[in-house]
């Protein structure tokens, strides 16, 4: 059903990745056009990550992608140039010259 997402899981050979979308990647709502978003959370965001405490590895730069990062904390500076490594973007292109599709 969602084959950005499984191609996702493949790639980076993780086992306990989350089978439901994550509401907040930005690939999530616009690639699949969706009018509705899960309330279920990528594990990997920053927000996720301390609302859980969770002791998982994950970048330490926020993805400038995430709308996470983006309108949940509110951040009125601008996005860092670090993109998130779990996004497939960043994997099959490392050198980005545009936002995301």
């Amino acid at each position: 059903m969602y084959p950005e997402l499984f191609e996702h899981r493949l790639n980076l050979n993780l086992k306990t990745m989350p089978k439901v979308p994550w509401r907040y990647h930005s690939e999530y709502r616009l690639n699949l056009n969706l009018k509705t978003i899960t309330d279920v959370p990528c594990r990997y965001h920053s927000e996720y990550r301390l609302n859980l405490n969770l002791k998982t590895s994950m970048p330490e730069v926020p993805c400038r992608y995430h709308s996470e990062y983006r309108l949940n904390l509110s951040l009125k500076t601008r996005m860092p140039e670090v993109p998130c490594r779990y996004h497939s973007e960043y994997r099959l292109n490392l050198n980005l010259k545009t936002s995301m599709p």
